[in-house]
């Protein structure tokens, strides 16, 4: 489906199941918080004002899609954003934007990727 576009189908795939889920104004809200810190459900919970099943519904959503990741702290689940996953989906949004491989310009900014 994404011959012709220069971009890989599982890239598109992948791009379209993330903008799916950051749809939702809650998911996005999360990650805004994940982004800033990472937290723990009650805190979340508190910020925006919902119920621990439905903070924990997102949360779930959120991690099978491997946006974000949790680890254990005691008896507490702390959430945090997986770089890895933006990192890889930033790239390829970059290789695929850019005409040099090396810049982009959009209005008065500009991206530039360091040369590895």
């Amino acid at each position: 489906m994404g011959k012709g576009v220069g971009v890989p189908d599982s890239f598109i795939t992948q791009s379209c199941d993330l903008f799916r889920l950051l749809s939702d104004r809650t998911r996005m809200i999360i990650l805004l918080y994940l982004m800033q810190e990472e937290q723990n459900v009650g805190t979340l919970c508190r910020k925006l004002s919902l119920p621990q099943p439905t903070v924990s519904h997102h949360l779930a959503m959120m991690r099978m899609s491997r946006l974000i990741q949790k680890r254990r702290m005691g008896r507490q689940m702390i959430y945090s954003v997986n770089p890895e996953m933006l990192r890889g989906l930033a790239l390829e949004l970059f290789r695929n934007l850019s005409a040099n491989g090396k810049t982009i310009v959009m209005d008065q900014f500009v991206f530039s990727k360091k040369g590895r």
